[in-house]
C-alpha cells in the first residue's frame, strides 16, 4: 500500500526506524507551482545547525554545530547513472514547461550524526541526491508524484571522529560497494547507487522531513540534561542574525529534525 508523506514525526536520538518507514510518497496537483518549493531539497540542507547537548540555547550558537555538505550527486534517468555535482552548494530546483518536468528536485538525504558516550553531538553531515520528476501528463504538465527517502545515521565519535566523508550512497541499512566500470564511467559518473563511508550498518533510518522554511520556531521540550535520552527530539535551528546588531542567534525549531513520514 502506498504512504503518503506526513510531517508528523520528528527524528529521536539513537531511535531506530526500518523499511518502509523510511519513504513516502511526495505529489503534487500542480507541479510548476510546487517544483521550486515541495521538491526542494535546499531546506533540508542549508543553515542547518544541531544542538551539541539538549541543553543548547538559541541566544549561544557556540552549543550547536553546523551540518556540513557531505556530497551531491544528480541520478539521471535516462543514462541510469549518477553524476557528483561536488558539496559547494545544493542546487534549486528548476521546472521546464517545455518538458512538464522539474530537474533537481528531492530524492534522497541521508544526515549522519556523530555522537559521545555522553549523549552529545559532535559533529554531522548530509548527503543528498537529486533527481528530475516528470508530470504524470506532458498535456496538462500538472499532477506529478516521486517517492522521497530520508536517513538518519548516528556513529560513537571514537569510532568516527568526524562527518565521514561520502562516496555515492545507499539508503538501505546496509553499506553497497558501488560496481563502476572503468572503461565505461567517468571520474565523477557512477552506474550504481551510491555508498557512504564508513562500512559499519547505519544505527538508525528515518524519513523524509517537511520544509523548514515554515517550521515553528518555539523551543522544544527537555531531551535530557546534560546529555541526549535515547528517543528524545535531536534540537535543530537555522542561524539568524540580529537586525539591531551583529550578534547571530539560532531559531530553533519546534519539532526538531522533522521527518516527513510514512503514513498509511
Amino acid at each position: 500500500q502506498e504512504s503518503r508523506c506526513s510531517d508528523r514525526r520528528f527524528a529521536e536520538f539513537l531511535n531506530p526506524l526500518h523499511g518502509e518507514e523510511s519513504e513516502c510518497v511526495v505529489s503534487t496537483d500542480n507541479l510548476p507551482n510546487d517544483c521550486t518549493t515541495l521538491f526542494s531539497a535546499q531546506d533540508y540542507v542549508n543553515n542547518v545547525f544541531v544542538g551539541k547537548l539538549p541543553t543548547a540555547v538559541p541566544g549561544s550558537p557556540s552549543g550547536y554545530i553546523a551540518v556540513t555538505i557531505g556530497s551531491i550527486y544528480v541520478y539521471d534517468d535516462s543514462t541510469q547513472r549518477y553524476s557528483d555535482y561536488g558539496t559547494s552548494y545544493v542546487p534549486a530546483p528548476v521546472y521546464s514547461s517545455s518538458g512538464c518536468y522539474c530537474e533537481f528536485a528531492l530524492d534522497t538525504i541521508v544526515y549522519t550524526l556523530n555522537y559521545t558516550d555522553s549523549g552529545s553531538i559532535v559533529s554531522g553531515s548530509v548527503d543528498v541526491v537529486l533527481r528530475t520528476v516528470t508530470a504524470d501528463s506532458t498535456v496538462s504538465c500538472t499532477t506529478a508524484r516521486k517517492t522521497a527517502t530520508f536517513v538518519v545515521r548516528y556513529y560513537p565519535s571514537d569510532s568516527q571522529t568526524s562527518s565521514p566523508t561520502h562516496s555515492p550512497l545507499t539508503t538501505g541499512p546496509q553499506v553497497l560497494t558501488p560496481t563502476v566500470s572503468p572503461s565505461t564511467v567517468s571520474p565523477t559518473t557512477l552506474s550504481s547507487q551510491p555508498t557512504i563511508n564508513p562500512t559499519t550498518s547505519p544505527t538508525v533510518t528515518v524519513s523524509p522531513s517537511s520544509s523548514y522554511t515554515n517550521r515553528s520556531v518555539e523551543p522544544l521540550g527537555k531531551s535530557g540534561n546534560p546529555g541526549y535520552v535515547k528517543g528524545k527530539p535531536v534540537l535543530v535551528g537555522a542561524e539568524t542574525q540580529d537586525p539591531n546588531s551583529t550578534s547571530t542567534a539560532i531559531a530553533r525549531f519546534l519539532d526538531g529534525l522533522v521527518i516527513m513520514g510514512h503514513t498509511q
